[in-house]
C-alpha cells in the first residue's frame, strides 16, 4: 500500500489505493 497515503488515511480508506 501507499504508505504516503496511508499516513493521511488511515486503513479505513487506505484501502482504496492499497495496490
Amino acid at each position: 500500500a501507499m504508505e504516503a497515503y496511508n499516513a493521511k488515511f488511515p486503513e479505513e480508506e487506505g484501502r482504496l489505493f492499497e495496490e
